[in-house]
């Protein structure tokens, strides 16, 4: 499965059920964000000590939504999938926004106007 694809899958399908797929498809070239959705998928939402990537030993925030947290530190968008690092007023991504993120949000919203148009 590409990483578009299982992306789109986790998206449509939830953490728990499509999470192992996303993580072994990130495990390459994003070994990070792959440790810290197989987190995800087994413990839910909180902080963890990433494993793997420029973010090995560090602790990070995964959840959907922000943490209450000091400056400096560490959130994984568990939708987006985007590491970010809170700074005086604002959360701000670490990296730039890769092409399988695109082509799966392209793709998702081309099928839920094809189901709201279909009613």
């Amino acid at each position: 499965m590409t990483l578009r694809a299982a992306f789109r899958e986790y998206l449509l399908g939830g953490a728990v059920q499509r999470g192992t797929q996303l993580a072994v498809a990130l495990a390459e070239r994003f070994p990070a964000e792959a440790d810290l959705v197989e987190w995800l998928v087994v413990n839910g939402p909180g902080w963890y000590e990433c494993r793997a990537g420029a973010f090995a030993g560090r602790l990070v925030h995964v959840g959907p939504w922000p943490p209450e947290a000091e400056l400096g530190a560490l959130w994984m968008d568990s939708l987006e999938l985007s590491i970010m690092r809170l700074l005086p007023g604002q959360w701000f991504a670490l990296d730039p926004v890769p092409l399988f993120r695109y082509g799966a949000f392209s793709t998702w919203l081309t099928l839920i106007r094809a189901c709201s148009t279909a009613r």
